[in-house]
């Protein structure tokens, strides 16, 4: 599910654009864990631009 939020650690700046959509998203490098939504974690991961970080709540 694309609005689902999900956490990483961004190693290098990074941005991307949702297929068929206007909407776009854009991180900077941090050491602290940043919360997107799932489809641009996912790109930012497969990119080797960011690390996915473990959550422990239920939501």
């Amino acid at each position: 599910m694309a609005n689902r939020q999900t956490k990483a650690i961004f190693t290098r700046e990074f941005h991307w654009k949702r297929p068929h959509s206007p909407l776009g998203f854009g991180a900077k490098a941090k050491p602290e864990p940043q919360q997107f939504p799932e489809d641009f974690i996912q790109a930012a991961v497969k990119a080797g631009a960011a690390t996915l970080v473990a959550t422990d709540d239920k939501g």
